[in-house]
């Protein structure tokens, strides 16, 4: 054993005695060398290097990240997007989603790179809601990074973005949340988008209250409040009816009685509901013509 450890520390030694000598030959013959040949094969081994350096940084992106770009690029180039471009742009929605879902938290590189896109205002709406809904897609429902939460009290945010979160994570926050944005937001489709959270519960009896109902029905007949919002508002009253069937009722018919010009669609809606409640026509139906009807559902 001892006579084996011998022999191996030997060629050790004669190894770096042999590696030492070729340094000093190097050396010796790089001092006899001209200036312009030492240039050369000094840029010449800084090149390499260079090279080698962004060979290793293209490869530790991953296909992901490369799809995401690839994914900006469309929504940034494409301004109709045809087959060829929506096969293209699912594909990477789909590579992004499955790596997202794998990755634990919020910290990996894919993940970092999509809240910078996200935050970056001059990239296209379109695709900074879709970064969202795959952010929905990948993560779930109530796992909602905090800086959309954050967005959605920018001042500053786009409208169209904020109602994106809330259409994709509405269940995330609490019922009051919603009832803060229809009783003080100025953008419908902001309020609109809230309605159809409220809508979107699924443990109704734990969330929806008496006193909700009660709201529901003064934002309705609130001047402030816009003809399709009051429409979504009536609706909603139907998603409470079979919980609080009195309470639904009473508010029902206060929209109803509400006969001012514009909120026919709204009194339309709330009869229906009533009739439908009581199992025949108590409530005639106001008259509202094809012409509001028709832009009742453009919207």
């Amino acid at each position: 054993m001892n006579f084996s450890i011998k022999i191996f520390s030997n060629r050790v030694k004669k190894f770096f005695v042999l590696f030492l000598s070729k340094i000093k030959k190097f050396f010796f013959r790089w001092r006899r060398l001209s200036w312009k040949i030492k240039l050369f094969w000094g840029s010449a081994v800084f090149v390499t290097l260079l090279l080698l350096y962004f060979s290793l940084a293209l490869l530790s992106v991953g296909a992901a990240e490369l799809k995401l770009a690839a994914l900006k690029e469309s929504w940034e180039k494409e301004i109709v997007c045809h087959e060829e471009c929506a096969r293209e742009r699912l594909s990477a929605k789909e590579m992004i989603v499955e790596k997202l879902a794998a990755d634990s938290g919020l910290d990996s590189r894919l993940a970092r790179r999509l809240e910078e896109y996200f935050l970056a205002e001059n990239l296209p709406l379109g695709f900074r809601r879709e970064l969202v809904a795959i952010l929905r897609t990948a993560r779930g429902q109530y796992d909602l990074p905090s800086y959309l939460a954050d967005y959605l009290g920018r001042e500053d945010g786009q409208a169209l973005i904020k109602v994106a979160i809330i259409d994709f994570y509405g269940e995330a926050f609490v019922p009051e949340y919603h009832f803060n944005i229809l009783a003080g937001a100025n953008d419908s489709a902001l309020k609109q988008a809230s309605v159809r959270a409220l809508s979107a519960y699924q443990d109704r009896e734990a969330v929806f209250s008496a006193e909700q109902v009660v709201l529901i029905g003064d934002l309705a007949i609130s001047p402030q409040t816009d003809i399709q919002t009051m429409a979504d508002l009536v609706l909603l009253l139907a998603d409470y009816q079979p919980l609080f069937p009195l309470e639904t009722e009473k508010a029902l018919r206060t929209i109803y009685r509400l006969n001012l010009p514009g909120r026919e669609i709204g009194r339309a809606l709330a009869a229906d509901i009533l009739n439908r409640v009581a199992g025949e026509e108590e409530w005639p139906l106001p008259e509202v013509s094809q012409a509001q009807w028709d832009e009742y559902y453009r919207q």
